[in-house]
Order: C-alpha cells, then structure tokens, then sequence
C-alpha cells in the first residue's frame, strides 16, 4: 500500500509558479476535493504537503487470538467473514463512497435534539470552525480527520487522562482518547459517530487499537483511523464485538496467514498530512498524474526521472510501478535510469491519470489514459 516517494525539484521556480500552484490548491480546497503516505513529496514541497488518496481492493486471511469477540460486520467498503475454521476474512473495497450527501451541520444536531455539545465548548468550537462552508459530509469529515492528523501527536502515557477535551487541549493522546476527540468533533457538528474496538495485524504496531466509525449519508458508514487512514481501513483492522478479549492480552503477530491485493495512490489528498491515505468521494480528479509501470514487473534499483519545463523529479520503482502525483497540464520527458529507456513526448491534459506501460527491453511505452 505504500506509495513511491518523489525526488527532490533541483530547479527553483518562480514567485508566479507559486503564487499560481496555491491559487490552484485553494480552488482545490473550495471544490472539496481533498488529498494523502510517501506520494505527497512529489507536489510542490513548499505548498501542498499532505496525504494522497488510494484505490484498489485487499483480502487478509487473518488467525484470531483464543478469546477474541469477532462476529461477521460489513460496512461501506469493508467485509469481516469468519470461515469454517474460525479464520478472519477481510475484504476491503475502495471504489469511491459516492455519497455527496449535503453537510447541514449544527442543523442535523438540533433536529437530532443533541445538547452533548455546545457552540461555547473548545471541541464543539473548533468543529464549527473547521467544517464551515463544507458542501458535503465526506468534506466536512475529512476536514476534522486531517485537522486531529496534522495537529494531534501519538503519545502513549497510560496516565494521562484520554478523555476527548483532556486529549484536545494538550494536542497529544494514543488511539483511545484520539478516537474519542474524533468521535466528540463529529457529533458537534451533528455527524453520527462512534468508537470501535480492535484488533490490528499489522508488522509495526500489532495488537488492540481504537478508532472510528462515522456515518456519511444514511446507511452509509465507514471507518476511519484519524492519524493514518481516512474513510477507510486496510485489510488487516478487525473490529471486535467486545470491549475485551476472553482470557487476556492479545497476541497478533504473524497471525497474517494470506494477503492479496493492492492499494495504490492515485491523487493528492491536501486535508491529511504527509503519512495518511484515504479513500475518494468520486471518481472526479484534482490533480493531474503520471503512472509508469514496468511490463516485466520488479523495478530493483530503477528510478523514473520527469522533467518539467522548470524543474526535475525522481522516484523509486516498487512492485513494478512509480507514480507522479500533483501535475499540472503540459509537456513532460520521462526516462528510466539506470536503463536508459525513454518515454518521448507525453502530454497531460487538465487533471488526467496517464498510465504508461514500459517495456522490458529499451523503447517507447504505451500511454493508457484515464
């Protein structure tokens, strides 16, 4: 799922270039359209840091702990199965949520009766401020998302009260009491939320987590894990039926027994920081993208090399593939070092995804757009 990470621009631009880059972002911003891990570094650096969006689908075939409350649970785009043998099976899709629903904000809670908020206090003050003049729930969401992303640092001191207020005012907290704030900014807007209890099969941090479910349109909900993955959770999340887990401490590690699919980064995701992925509303692009993609697959120590007509950017192949992301319209050279294969002439239209498959021995590759 992680993306290649872009090279350093070794040109300077111009005050104009970026006064017009950061009028571009604003309208990006204006429209809704939002950002996301590794990908982000190949945008303007001084302008656009943020997360990128993904696409794709996974399937984990997970061995549960002894003791473990799982039950079947599906929701927008995620699937838990248990099969015969009592083995979880994940299934994550990651077509766009598609909801548009409108954002009403304090509106939806005053019809909802809620007074668990109000407009005097800190969290419900500073969820007003960041979702006014969003058009939609899934902006409004994402806004909250990438505003406790950005501004709210994992810190692990069990002592440390993790109620949501506690966790808003010191900036700090680990996943209970950051689900709590993300679950307390969302109702204070009139956003249906709630905590989930869990379980992460992951090689960095195995083991019980906590994070969020949120409700975009009706019957629509989605999970999301505020400092890392919005509007979604990879594969490997298994949300538990309980609190606790029958017999004591959960041991997870290299219970991964299967693992297909990929999840790939297609766009910028400007409301997350650098580090965080999420899942798209539409189909609708922000940025224009290139894609290259070897045709024998691999990459090892190849890189991919785009010059603009101001500047030059490199990144790594992995599992065959290196991504532009955050381009805008124009003409572009693209060669493959230390290979030497070069891709003549291409040209980005508006905010286009160009695939370009490059072929084993040194030539031209085929373009695919989208």
């Amino acid at each position: 799922m992680a993306a290649p990470e872009g090279g350093p621009l070794v040109a300077p631009r111009r005050a104009s270039r970026l006064v017009a880059l950061l009028l571009a972002a604003c309208c990006v911003l204006a429209a809704g359209l939002l950002l996301p891990p590794r990908l982000i570094a190949q945008l303007e650096p001084e302008l656009l840091r943020g997360g990128v969006l993904v696409e794709g689908s996974e399937r984990s075939v997970l061995e549960l702990p002894p003791g473990a409350p799982v039950s079947a649970f599906a929701n927008h785009g995620y699937s838990l199965e248990l099969d015969e043998l009592g083995r979880a099976v994940v299934s994550v899709d990651l077509e766009p949520i598609g909801v548009s629903a409108p954002f009403q904000g304090r509106q939806a809670q005053r019809r909802r009766g809620s007074d668990e908020l109000d407009d005097s206090a800190p969290i419900g003050r500073l969820a007003r401020h960041l979702t006014a003049g969003s058009a939609t729930t899934y902006q409004a969401s994402s806004r909250l998302l990438g505003w406790i992303s950005r501004n709210v640092l994992y810190e692990l001191d069990r002592e440390r009260s993790q109620a949501a207020v506690d966790v808003l005012e010191r900036r700090s907290g680990y996943c209970t009491g950051i689900a709590a704030l993300a679950v307390a900014m969302h109702r204070a807007v009139g956003l249906s939320a709630r905590e989930v209890p869990g379980l992460v099969f992951d090689e960095v941090t195995p083991g019980y987590h906590r994070w969020i479910e949120t409700e975009l349109a009706p019957g629509v909900r989605v999970f999301s894990d505020p400092l890392r993955f919005h509007h979604y959770v990879p594969a490997h999340f298994v949300p538990l039926a309980g609190e606790r887990i029958q017999g004591g401490a959960a041991t997870v590690a290299d219970r991964v027994l299967d693992r297909q699919g990929a999840l790939q980064a297609i766009d910028l995701y400007i409301a997350g920081r650098p580090g965080v992925s999420a899942r798209r509303d539409s189909a609708r692009r922000g940025f224009a993208a290139l894609v290259l993609e070897l045709e024998d697959g691999g990459g090892g120590e190849l890189q991919a090399v785009l010059e603009g007509s101001r500047w030059t950017r490199a990144t790594a192949f992995e599992d065959g593939r290196a991504a532009f992301l955050g381009l805008t319209p124009g003409r572009y050279g693209v060669s493959i070092e230390p290979a030497g294969r070069e891709i003549l002439g291409l040209r980005l239209r508006g905010t286009e995804l160009l695939r370009v498959e490059v072929p084993a021995s040194p030539g031209v590759g085929r373009p695919s757009r989208r």
